[in-house]
């Protein structure tokens, strides 16, 4: 079965007819015609119940129509995308980061990932949230991602909804909680009064992280306070060696990923029942492609374990393909065949 033979054959149902489906084909109509019984012959069945100089379109031949669709918008979807990626060889694109983001494992993954299936070389970028919009609005950077409530919707950007991350703490196992507590294992913020959380970003960075996530903390509510570590790893050692405090942990891009150490407990937060959450977008400049941005959110995605939206973009996406015009099903009465 060869994908012209799949195009010929969409072009006489979508046609009605032979003779229209040749001339679009740019082919004659014996060697459409010639065409089509090859295919018969090699799946054994037949496409066309003919009835004198009209056809129909068996059940077999309606079941190739739907999947002949599908293989052939994938195959043109596929050399677009090759094209693309040839094309955007040479360019760079600078993203912006969270000072508080994954430094370890992300970057060669977010590069790797990003040029291959864009053709983008990849330049990142960490900041605080205050110095990636200085980035962005001064030309330096083509894209960054932030929390969703620093920036509202703006004509002078593409703004792209990514996830939301639920924050969490790690607190050493000695530590007295209720039992509800440890059993979820769940953790409100009303149980850490007076703790000292501790925050891994970059020095520089801890005073603009403090202030982006006391909404989210309701810092003032507990009466806690914050403290700087300068890693993941590093807060983890303080807390194992009997400093009284517990650890944020924020997923976003594989921050957090690694696994917790026997001594300690990762716990979700939540504050009145809730999981308190933290909503990401990628903001991008509107001179950078459509597709190319598709493409790195799709990354960002992958990257940040969210196979749940993922499946939710591809079965959105097939459902609209499924529903565009012309219908993928239609009548297939009547149609021509030349003598």
């Amino acid at each position: 079965m060869q994908l012209m033979q799949l195009r010929y054959f969409i072009a006489i149902v979508d046609k009605h007819s032979f003779t229209e489906a040749a001339r679009e084909c740019f082919v004659t109509q014996p060697n459409l015609s010639q065409h089509m019984r090859a295919l018969e012959k090699e799946l054994q069945v037949p496409l066309f119940i003919r009835h004198g100089r009209s056809f129909e379109v068996t059940p077999a031949g309606k079941l190739l129509y739907q999947r002949a669709l599908q293989i052939i918008h994938e195959v043109d979807n596929l050399v677009v995308q090759v094209q693309r990626v040839n094309r955007n060889l040479g360019s760079t694109l600078r993203l912006g980061l969270l000072s508080s983001m994954d430094k370890g494992d992300l970057p060669q993954l977010l590069t790797e990932q990003v040029l291959n299936r864009t053709g983008l070389e990849l330049e990142l970028f960490y900041g605080s949230h205050d110095e990636l919009y200085d980035l962005f609005g001064n030309g330096s950077i083509n894209a960054f991602i932030s929390d969703e409530r620093r920036l509202g919707n703006l004509e002078s950007l593409r703004k792209v909804s990514l996830f939301s991350t639920k924050l969490q703490v790690e607190l050493p196992k000695s530590l007295e909680l209720s039992p509800e507590a440890r059993q979820k294992p769940k953790l409100d913020l009303g149980e850490l009064h007076g703790t000292t959380l501790l925050l891994a970003c970059e020095p520089e960075h801890f005073d603009d992280e403090c202030h982006a996530l006391e909404q989210l903390l309701h810092l003032e509510k507990i009466g806690g306070s914050y403290q700087h570590v300068p890693s993941l790893s590093e807060g983890r050692r303080l807390l194992q060696q009997g400093l009284e405090g517990a650890l944020l942990v924020d997923k976003s891009l594989l921050k957090g990923a690694h696994e917790t150490p026997a001594k300690l407990t990762r716990y979700e937060l939540t504050y009145q029942g809730r999981p308190i959450k933290r909503h990401l977008c990628c903001y991008a400049r509107k001179n950078l492609g459509l597709a190319e941005l598709d493409e790195l959110c799709t990354i960002i995605l992958e990257l940040g374990a969210k196979q749940e939206l993922l499946n939710a973009q591809r079965e959105q996406r097939s459902y609209d393909y499924e529903h565009q015009e012309p219908s993928p099903e239609p009548s297939f009465t009547e149609h021509s065949i030349p003598l």
